[in-house]
C-alpha cells in the first residue's frame, strides 16, 4: 500500500483513500470504494491488523443489509492520512489532535474497537 501512494514525477504522495479516489475505484457491484465516512473508527495501533479488520468486519456484517449498509464507509487513519507525510513529520504540529476531534464531530458516529474481541 505505501509504495502505491509514494510521490511520483507528476503527483505528490497521498493517502490510500486519495489514491482510490483518483482511480474512481468501485467494488464488484459498482459501488464506489471511497465515500463520505459514516463511521469514525478508534483503535489501538498495537493491534494485529488482521484481527482488527476481522473485528470491524464482524461489526459491519451484523448490521441490517439495506442500501445504507452498502454505503457504509469507515474513517481509519492508516487509509485516510498520507503515511509518507506522517512518517516525514511534515504534517502540522496539531494535525493528529485536530484531525481526530474534527472527524469524530463531523462524522457523528464512532466505533471503538477493543481487543481481544471476546475479552477487551
Amino acid at each position: 500500500m505505501k509504495p502505491d501512494t509514494a510521490a511520483t514525477a507528476t503527483e505528490g504522495s497521498c493517502s490510500y483513500v486519495e489514491l482510490l479516489q483518483r482511480q474512481n475505484a468501485l467494488d464488484d457491484s459498482g459501488v464506489p470504494l471511497v465515500g463520505p465516512a459514516t463511521y469514525f473508527v478508534s483503535h489501538a495501533w498495537t493491534y494485529d491488523f488482521l484481527i482488527f479488520v476481522r473485528a470491524l468486519y464482524e461489526y459491519w456484517r451484523e448490521r441490517p443489509q439495506d442500501e445504507a449498509h452498502r454505503r457504509t464507509y469507515f474513517w481509519i487513519d492508516i487509509f485516510t492520512v498520507d503515511q509518507h507525510a506522517a512518517a516525514a513529520g511534515t504534517l502540522p504540529e496539531d494535525f493528529w489532535e485536530t484531525t481526530f476531534s474534527e472527524m469524530v464531530r463531523d462524522i457523528g458516529r464512532t466505533i471503538v474497537v477493543m481487543l481481544p474481541w471476546s475479552d477487551p
